[in-house]
């Protein structure tokens, strides 16, 4: 009974090891990581469905998309939500089956820049290799999170 109770212990504080590995830093509470995450997942679909009010609704106003080949060289930068418009209606008229874009859970990261985490994510089409990376640092402004930076890379 006496090493049953042992192994509860140390199972215990194993579990507590892990939890307190995992948990997420103090400036950025569960709440937060729930409300980055819907954000990130409404981008998602609004891309998927190509609605543009709900893909807009993730940006602040004056975020910044840049774009880079697989070399890694800047291929475009497009500043705030009326050039972005311009830019993504001209890509959803272009036939693209964005519905059949699969993307990888995301890779959080809330220690980089504290208060502006940043999640990455790969995409492809279908089957296959990832074949890009959407990057996006989120900041929060009157208790709400957006995207202020996104970074699309296409990958070698």
């Amino acid at each position: 009974m006496k090493n049953f109770m042992k192994g509860i212990s140390l199972g215990g504080f194993v579990l507590l090891l892990l939890f307190a590995c995992t948990s997420v830093p103090e400036t950025i509470t569960q709440e937060d990581r729930t409300a980055i995450d819907a954000v990130v997942n409404k981008w998602v679909k609004s891309l998927q469905v190509k609605d543009m009010e709900g893909l807009v609704d993730t940006y602040w106003p004056d975020f910044v998309h840049t774009s880079k080949d697989a070399s890694g060289n800047v291929t475009e930068t497009v500043q705030g939500i009326e050039e972005f418009k311009v830019k993504q209606q001209e890509l959803f008229d272009q036939g693209f089956p964005f519905n059949l874009i699969v993307y990888s859970d995301p890779q959080r990261d809330f220690e980089s820049e504290p208060g502006k985490p940043i999640y990455a994510i790969y995409g492809k089409v279908g089957e296959g290799e990832w074949v890009w990376q959407d990057s996006f640092q989120l900041t929060k402004r009157n208790g709400e999170w957006r995207i202020i930076d996104h970074l699309f890379i296409f990958l070698p």
